[in-house]
């Protein structure tokens, strides 16, 4: 699958997928509900962009080893998969709606794309997997919104 498809699932069709959802949808996993798992979304997209810095978790071989699995096509996130960077309890949400947090996160993905395309050859720190660039970005999302899409059967 290429970079272009695996952006055109994030921009559009996992969009539409969230939208069609019914906001009272319960997930097939975990503790967030749809309306949190959307902020989630919206985090790791401002982390991927570098909006938001986060810290090294892994180094050297752990870190190599996760940048292949990240890079495998044929690997997804596992249930319940722990974040260290997040609290077990999900956060509280801070948009007013499923619909404004849709919007938000498809702004971010956007401010995503304008970032990469204002600065190419950009690198952002991701704290499991590395400096990624660019197409790494989109794998890691593509990756990640794959898993949550599965999580509420979108």
């Amino acid at each position: 699958m290429t970079a272009r498809e695996k952006l055109k699932f994030l921009q559009y069709e996992f969009i539409q997928k969230l939208r069609e959802l019914d906001p009272a949808t319960q997930p097939a996993f975990g503790k967030m509900n749809l309306h949190q798992m959307i902020e989630h979304m919206i985090y790791a997209v401002q982390v991927a962009t570098g909006k938001i810095a986060v810290p090294a978790i892994n180094e050297g071989e752990k870190a190599e080893k996760s940048y292949r699995w990240m890079m495998d096509l044929e690997t997804s996130f596992k249930d319940n998969t722990p974040n260290e960077l997040l609290p077990d309890e999900p956060l509280a949400v801070t948009s007013p709606s499923i619909g404004d947090a849709i919007d938000n996160l498809e702004d971010e993905i956007q401010e995503f794309l304008d970032a990469y395309k204002a600065e190419p050859g950009k690198k952002v720190l991701n704290a499991f997997f590395g400096e990624l660039d660019y197409y790494e970005q989109v794998q890691l999302l593509y990756k990640h919104a794959k898993h949550h899409a599965r999580q509420f059967s979108a």
